[in-house]
């Protein structure tokens, strides 16, 4: 696979699909350091400290659906536009 056609490809994904993995990432590795760090320090150590990822990952996801409604919304106002110029105009 030549260089052009690869970007053409990651041109064509989905910029939020990135950001879905991203976050992916961030979480899975903030989970591992967390179960490293309790490890080394122990349980009591951790005891009164509480973490949450699951609302990275909610986020996430409604940035994303967010990101693909205003594309939509971005597609149908072009389609009606061109729509609107191609028709005659009503006096």
């Amino acid at each position: 696979m030549n260089e052009h056609n690869f970007l053409n490809g990651a041109v064509r994904l989905p910029p939020g699909l990135l950001t879905l993995s991203g976050v992916s990432l961030y979480m899975v590795y903030s989970y591992r350091a967390l179960a490293e760090t309790e490890r080394l320090v122990g349980p009591e150590g951790l005891a009164y400290v509480h973490t949450s990822f699951g609302w990275s990952l909610g986020l996430a996801w409604l940035s994303y659906g967010l990101e693909l409604l205003a594309g939509v919304l971005l597609l149908v106002a072009a389609r009606r536009a061109e729509l609107q110029r191609g028709s005659p105009t009503r006096a």
